[in-house]
């Protein structure tokens, strides 16, 4: 039989356990690095994506962010897009301490060339690391010939393969009772709907993460568990809403931010909601 669930599940302080710390190991060189991907799809124009490397030698460290150029003359500067310091979800081990076989990488955004496009991607390492050259198979558009290309890219991180499908979680999202305007310095609080697309009754077996992000030309996240224990035995079709809560630093003033869900970052095809259903909510 099926749990009956009234009203609004509440929010709780919950995190996921934070990252071992280990003493840092000799730095990555690039002879040690084997490519495994480069990914990016367009963007408005621009490109975004990732490259993703694999340590083929001994446990090394990869604190920072790449110096990335091409194998062309024309200027490439510091994009305006702004990553996150850090991924908001722990990885399974330290940037500090790479085990063999373990993949990393960084995600690029990249705008503006002209001209014919590059062959390579030059991938430059943090404390002498050396180059790690990138096949750069195309480019993103030609918006403005008196401008230099700009490519924005994050600190390295930990990248995991794709979750089994056994981890997908059968859920459609969406959003309630939003607000469209908040205070820097105070808590966002809004509502969260699950609802049960599968064909058959679900019942969380462990409690899943979460990320809550505030975007604009950089991206703020919240990183919880779900309170997942009151919601019970969901049938198919049924909703579950729970009740969210998220810090607004006051770097966040002055402008209005779009608000993501992701439930469950680690597993198959995390669920969030559909595009264009993320409210915007103006921070003064």
């Amino acid at each position: 039989m099926l749990a009956a669930v009234v009203g609004v599940i509440p929010w709780v302080p919950a995190a996921p356990p934070p990252t071992p710390h280990p003493p840092p190991a000799r730095p990555c060189r690039a002879a040690e690095l084997r490519i495994v991907s480069y990914e990016v799809q367009g963007a408005t124009g621009s490109l975004a994506g990732g490259v993703v490397l694999r340590n083929a030698g001994a446990p090394c460290s990869l604190v920072g962010r790449p110096q990335v150029t091409f194998d062309s003359p024309q200027i490439v500067t510091e994009g305006s897009f702004r990553w996150p310091d850090s991924d908001p979800v722990p990885p399974s081990f330290s940037m500090r301490a790479i085990p063999t076989g373990a993949r990393v990488g960084f995600d690029l955004w990249w705008s503006n060339w002209c001209g014919l496009p590059p062959a390579t991607m030059l991938v430059g390492l943090p404390h002498g690391g050396g180059v790690v050259r990138v096949e750069a198979g195309g480019a993103p558009r030609c918006d403005s010939t008196f401008d230099a290309s700009s490519i924005s890219v994050s600190t390295f991180r930990q990248m995991t393969p794709q979750a089994a499908l056994s981890t997908h979680l059968p859920f459609a999202i969406g959003f309630r009772q939003a607000p469209v305007a908040v205070r820097a310095g105070s808590v966002l609080r809004y509502e969260v709907t699950l609802r049960n697309t599968g064909a058959k009754p679900f019942r969380f077996g462990s409690c899943p993460a979460y990320v809550e992000s505030l975007v604009e030309t950089t991206i703020i996240d919240e990183l919880h568990v779900l309170n997942c224990r009151p919601a019970g035995a969901i049938a198919p079709g049924g909703t579950r809403v729970f009740a969210m809560q998220m810090r607004v630093p006051a770097r966040a003033a002055g402008r209005e931010w779009a608000l993501f869900f992701e439930l469950g970052p680690h597993t198959y095809e995390p669920d969030q909601a559909p595009p264009g259903a993320n409210p915007m909510v103006a921070v003064s």
